[in-house]
């Protein structure tokens, strides 16, 4: 506590600088970046598109290193590293769009390094030595293509520059179990045509909270490192070889929260509608939660004050849950269908995640008569394995003894190889074109954790043919046409229990494909020097998902009849997206700003339906819904006087569900629903209509010591956590400042606060769901209120 006393008041002695003095202008001014959202250099304010562009300088002063902490500051986008069940898969949002069942070849906003798609690790990778990252909203299919329905995030490594230089780092702070990070890059000229740049980073982040037995609980401890390597052959041929190693780890992150209503105390007349699955007929139903026997939250998620942790990290067998035995060596044991890929970390003991992935990425440029051939290749591998308690800190059945863990876990493995090859026309005339080929290859297995026998086997495939043509009818007016024809396949090699038949309940060598063109359209217009307008149309489709409607009607047969099961099949139809966009850029020397208005209209979107299963655990039905965004995204930056600038970004985005249906605990039990609940009409689960961002930095002098302060307001609005319009979660409010001052020329000292007024609001990935006779939140944590220092110096 001392030591947090400490350095708040050296943190509010730094903020109380005075503004006066001579300016560091040329730190901050609007900067021209240049982008490669098209596979070819544009700048930021001139490319037809939706893009966010932060540069290494922009993460580094906001004292960004996740990319979490980086959707904060982004229009539209909610990128979840983790949730309640851990790390496995990031959640990518883009302006809405929510995947709710996320899985290597289901996400709709998808990862990238230097433009080869991230499969597997995209939660644990660090910002720590990119050039800039570059956030593309809307349908990416005909230039990245892989997931790139809703949108794409493109990391792009630094490469050597002409001269040798470095930079280390490092940062601390007194949590509850210590936080700090150390990185160091290094990089430059090896002869007159190689560079080399090479960065490594450690970093313990977290563990503001603990288990019932002190252990620290999220908390991560992440060890990366990169590399890039070029190669100027001669002037036209050039080469590049880059990639990463990540190994993490984390004490788990699923946390709950008990009712706080008791049964009977809900004076709400729920109303709503049932559906017949089989032909679709609504019938109108109302529920007095007066009459609910379950304790329950009436529409109000509370915050995270009385979040309930498991009760050690390292259960005994007396404390581990009895009817379905987890002995001590699941702890510490893989599942034999997985332990045989080499990639996955066998789990140390106790309940966390053991995380590693690794990329190696060849590509090449040739440049003839100012057209310009690519080539890239890339292999990426990625395992892990969790041990999580099931019951989140709160026992899942009345007759558990409170102090017991419900332990579950999983293991998986993902290789991944990507191939591509493109020629691009010069870009100096009013005719330019494009021309690409594709292939990517995706092998992914997951296993319950070793005491259970289900497993996901897959293989996912991608050949695409893509292209684009611009013409400008004049200086002004610039029409670009751009399509990608794309093969893709899902095969389910197994999929459920496979000591069951296959065809029954199991799905084994179930392929699932289709076979497309599809579009994108832009027109732009540059009415005046440093402004852009366009609007644009585009087309996206994704695979569906397994619906197990056969696996459901076996163990629910009031949720999926067996008149149902033809009905529904073995995969939900593919998701389409059709998406209009209208947008101005501008930008002058001391201004700047992006608006983009867009409709979304998403087809066949897989959702879950939460299904008991007959051994204690869940399961879930997929089945297919519609859902429509409209919504506005605007950033600006502004250097108002030579001390002074302002940048913030605003989302406004209302997404609503056209057609869907849902059997979860949240309408089962929770609103005592009399069947099927349809939730045509209500909003989209666990997505804010308004997000945003303001921050103010201010610079100056001090002596001959350059200094500045920085504060940055993150607003998160209020949303349903549920598709059934009922528990809401409140709207967040963080605030965190920076402060920092240079000590000699090249090092800098800084002192940081984050969430200063401790706003406890949980996080977009909580959720609802039954509890010891009761209602329970499940969620992730919250980012607690902390301080701490960082010291930063270049070489």
């Amino acid at each position: 506590m001392k030591k947090n006393l400490g350095l708040t008041a050296a943190l509010v002695t730094a903020i109380a600088l005075p503004t006066a003095g001579p300016a560091l202008a040329q730190t901050l001014s609007v900067e021209e970046i240049v982008v490669t959202a098209r596979k070819r250099d544009e700048n930021l304010f001139e490319i037809p598109i939706s893009v966010t562009a932060l540069t290494d300088a922009m993460l580094e002063q906001a004292g960004i290193d996740n990319a979490q902490d980086m959707s904060l500051m982004v229009p539209g986008l909610d990128f979840r590293q983790f949730d309640f069940g851990g790390r496995a898969n990031p959640n990518i949002r883009v302006r809405g769009m929510i995947q709710q069942i996320i899985t290597p070849s289901t996400q709709i906003g998808a990862l990238f390094w230097d433009g080869s798609y991230i499969g597997g690790g995209g939660s644990y990778i660090p910002l720590g030595d990119l050039e800039r990252v570059e956030i593309i909203k809307g349908p990416q299919t005909a230039y990245f293509g892989r997931n790139t329905f809703a949108g794409a995030i493109n990391y792009i490594p630094k490469t050597a520059g002409d001269e040798w230089e470095g930079d280390v780092s490092f940062s601390w702070s007194p949590t509850d179990h210590d936080e700090f990070n150390i990185n160091a890059g290094v990089g430059g000229p090896i002869g007159s045509r190689m560079g080399i740049r090479i960065w490594g980073g450690y970093d313990k982040d977290g563990g503001d909270f603990s288990f019932d037995d002190g252990e620290p609980f999220a908390q991560f401890r992440d060890t990366n490192l990169s590399g890039t390597l070029t190669y100027d052959a001669t002037e036209d041929l050039r080469f590049k070889v880059t990639g990463y190693y990540s190994r993490a780890t984390d004490t788990t992150t699923g946390v709950a929260i008990k009712a706080t209503v008791p049964a009977g105390g809900c004076g709400i007349l729920y109303r709503g509608e049932t559906v017949n699955v089989v032909n679709g007929e609504q019938t109108p139903f109302e529920t007095d939660l007066t009459t609910l026997t379950i304790d329950n939250f009436c529409g109000e998620l509370p915050d995270g004050t009385n979040m309930e942790f498991p009760i050690s990290r390292y259960p005994t067998v007396s404390q581990l849950f009895p009817p379905i035995p987890f002995t001590l060596t699941n702890l510490t044991t893989l599942n034999p269908r997985v332990d045989r890929k080499n990639i996955i970390r066998t789990p140390t003991g106790g309940l966390g995640g053991w995380h590693q992935s690794y990329r190696l990425q060849f590509s090449g440029e040739y440049d003839f008569e100012g057209h310009t051939v690519t080539v890239k290749a890339s292999r990426a591998n990625t395992g892990t394995s969790t041990r999580v308690d099931f019951f989140f800190g709160v026992p899942f059945l009345g007759f558990v003894h409170p102090d017991t863990v419900f332990g579950i876990g999983n293991d998986s493995a993902i290789r991944e190889f990507y191939y591509e090859a493109r020629i691009a026309s010069p870009q100096d005339q009013s005719f330019r074109y494009l021309l690409g080929v594709s292939d990517y290859n995706q092998h992914y297995i997951r296993a319950v954790d070793p005491r259970r026998s289900e497993i996901d086997r897959q293989r996912s495939t991608t050949f695409a043919v893509f292209g684009s043509v611009d013409f400008d009818f004049n200086d002004s007016l610039t029409l670009s046409a751009e399509g990608r024809y794309s093969d893709e396949s899902f095969t389910a090699i197994e999929f459920g229990d496979p000591t069951l038949p296959c065809g029954v309940i199991t799905i084994c060598n179930a392929e699932n494909k289709f076979d497309a063109f599809l579009p994108r359209v832009i027109l732009s217009y540059r009415p005046f020097d440093g402004a852009t307008t366009y609007v644009s149309w585009s087309k996206s489709k994704l695979l569906g998902l397994a619906t197990q409607a056969r696996f459901i009607n076996s163990i629910a047969p009031e949720v999926i009849p067996a008149a149902a099961i033809d009905v529904f099949g073995d995969f939900t139809p593919p998701q389409r997206n059709i998406q209009y966009e209208i947008g101005w850029k501008q930008q002058t020397d001391r201004w700047a700003f992006t608006l983009a208005a867009f409709y979304i209209d998403w087809k066949n979107q897989p959702f879950p339906a939460v299904i008991f299963t007959p051994n204690g655990g869940t399961s879930s039905f997929r089945g297919p819904g519609d859902s429509e965004y409209t919504g506005v995204d605007f950033e600006f930056s502004s250097q108002i006087t030579d001390w002074f600038q302002l940048t913030g970004q605003a989302s406004y985005s209302n997404g609503v569900m056209k057609d869907y249906s849902n059997f979860g605990s949240s309408e089962r039990i929770g609103l005592a629903a009399p069947g099927v609940v349809a939730s045509d009409g209500n909003p989209v689960r666990n997505h804010p209509e308004w997000t945003g961002s303001i921050s103010p930095v201010f610079t100056g002098m001090m002596g001959d010591r350059g200094w500045f302060v920085r504060a940055d307001y993150l607003y998160t609005g209020r949303h349903y956590v549920d598709y059934s319009r009922f528990n809401q979660n409140a709207a967040r409010k963080q605030v965190n400042v920076r402060a920092g001052i240079d000590l000699y020329e090249g090092t800098t000292l800084e002192l940081f606060g984050t969430n200063i007024f401790n706003d406890k609001t949980l996080p977009t990935t909580a959720g609802t769901t039954t509890a010891a006779g009761a209602r329970k939140v499940f969620t992730g944590v919250y980012q607690a209120s902390e301080v701490g220092i960082r010291l930063n110096a270049e070489f």
